[in-house]
């Protein structure tokens, strides 16, 4: 049988890591349909982060009580990136286009391989540079709208500043995921944290803006934000991360915007253009090419000029 280049089955960690991707892309719709609500802003991240933190760490109240000093460091690490990176982007969306967060925050996508290999000494793969801009390009051209010029204001510095949180938070969970014993634990502290520092923003900012009534409206997208999109989500993505590549991670993470495009298409809230369809294609055929083993090409290549030496 003749050795060509071939695409790997995706193993189950990159599986994990696309349907976390699917269910963020879900997230656009649910936390639109809170925001309607007139839930405040800080208060709709104190509830994503509270509601699973509490449900997690009765879960896995073993594994809380046997937790190490390192797990509970690492986890309030990446808790803090996590609050700072989200807070930053919902506050962000207030003052910029849904057009321009949406490439700004891709823009994380790109960051991840050069975060991971200046902080952490991870190098990734050569092939990972050109991918993660690849793919970043596709999330460019999903978010462009013919016509529609870019202002960079503030808006636009706090959304780049919550793109690059986003990468060093999945460049953190790389880094850290081979040191600590467990991704429940790390779960746990990260939200719990970022359920903390949110809860505290809600005090100080949002707590006289707050109704029953917003509350009433906006508590079934609430859930579908909490138990899904952060406790569900977060958990699969630190126990793949332990077995992903940060920047491997990046790239299938990016289809979150694909996704939730998609997503968003079907319930009727966009059309579909052609740079929806364009942008998509170079998303997908950034993440198809991840999985392939170029390695091994390489290899094929070079038993094939040896057997045709051998042979002459």
């Amino acid at each position: 049988m003749s050795s060509i280049t071939k695409a790997r089955a995706l193993p189950l960690p990159e599986l994990l890591l696309l349907l976390t991707a699917l269910i963020w892309g879900g997230g656009f719709i649910f936390t639109n349909l809170a925001i309607l609500s007139g839930l405040p802003l800080s208060l709709i991240l104190t509830l994503r982060f509270a509601i699973p933190t509490v449900i997690m760490a009765v879960l896995f109240r073993q594994e809380m009580a046997i937790a190490s000093r390192r797990d509970l460091l690492c986890g309030a690490g990446a808790g803090v990136i996590l609050f700072l990176a989200f807070f930053l982007q919902t506050y962000g969306i207030k003052y910029t286009t849904p057009a321009n967060s949406a490439f700004l925050t891709a823009t994380n996508v790109i960051m991840v391989p050069f975060i991971s290999w200046l902080l952490f000494r991870q190098k990734p793969a050569r092939c990972a540079f050109p991918l993660a801009f690849t793919c970043f390009v596709g999330a460019a051209v999903l978010s462009w709208a013919p016509g529609a010029g870019v202002s960079f204001n503030l808006g636009d510095c706090l959304t780049l500043l919550c793109a690059f949180l986003f990468a060093c938070h999945i460049a953190f969970l790389g880094a850290v995921s081979g040191i600590t014993s467990s991704a429940a634990v790390l779960s746990v502290v990260q939200l719990g944290v970022s359920a903390l520092l949110s809860m505290i923003a809600f005090c100080a900012i949002d707590q006289a803006r707050c109704t029953l009534e917003a509350f009433r409206s906006g508590i079934l997208p609430m859930l579908y934000l909490a138990l899904l999109s952060t406790g569900l989500c977060y958990f699969l993505q630190n126990w793949a991360q332990r077995r992903v590549a940060p920047a491997n991670a990046a790239i299938l993470l990016s289809c979150e915007g694909l996704f939730g495009s998609l997503l968003s298409v079907i319930c009727g809230y966009d059309e579909l253009t052609p740079t929806f369809v364009a942008g998509g294609a170079i998303i997908l055929l950034s993440v198809i090419l991840a999985q392939i083993d170029w390695s091994r090409f390489g290899r094929t290549r070079g038993d094939s000029s040896a057997a045709s030496s051998i042979e002459s």
